[in-house]
């Protein structure tokens, strides 16, 4: 652990994984999440820097490993989103985005969590897309008027870039 501002080393976080890839803070700063490459998503507690559990991937037959991951916060439930397409609450796996075509996406989110934004560097041209998340998908009620999911426009864009990779092999 490294205090950015001065650029010393003020600890360390034993025991977390055996082959480390991308990380992730919790939006309240509470949790890292960590990417180990022999299988899970490991979670860190920051206040006591101790790993506190690990979730596995639970890949399925021809999914491809995820390269990255982003924590995001959605209806007051901390959510993390792979850069395969996957997404994690509590240990669960479900899908937050349309088939990913590698495991190379890049992540971002508004600070609200409310809109993901993806960018494919794994194909060329690389490709940008925004998603806005469905609260429904993390137990909420209610979905509010400003949230457009675009479920059409979603699998018609996946459907002719998939097309148009699968005629280019």
């Amino acid at each position: 652990i490294y205090n950015a501002h001065l650029g010393t080393k003020v600890g360390t976080i034993a025991n977390v994984g055996a082959w480390l890839a991308d990380m992730s803070v919790a939006p309240d700063g509470s949790l890292l999440y960590v990417l180990d490459k022999t299988g899970p998503i490991v979670l860190v507690d920051l206040a006591s820097a101790t790993k506190i559990a690990s979730w596995p991937l639970m890949l399925k037959s021809g999914e491809s490993f995820p390269q990255t991951l982003l924590a995001i916060r959605v209806n007051g439930k901390n959510v993390v989103v792979t850069g395969n397409g996957k997404a994690y609450i509590d240990g669960n796996r479900f899908d937050a985005l349309p088939p990913a075509f590698s495991s190379n996406w890049t992540l971002a989110a508004t600070s609200d969590g409310r809109r993901l934004f993806v960018q494919n560097t794994g194909i060329s041209p690389a490709s940008v897309g925004a998603f806005d998340v469905d609260p429904s998908l993390f137990g909420a009620a209610t979905r509010h008027a400003t949230v457009k999911t675009k479920d059409r426009r979603t699998a018609f864009e996946y459907a002719i870039t998939r097309g148009a990779i699968d005629a280019d092999k």
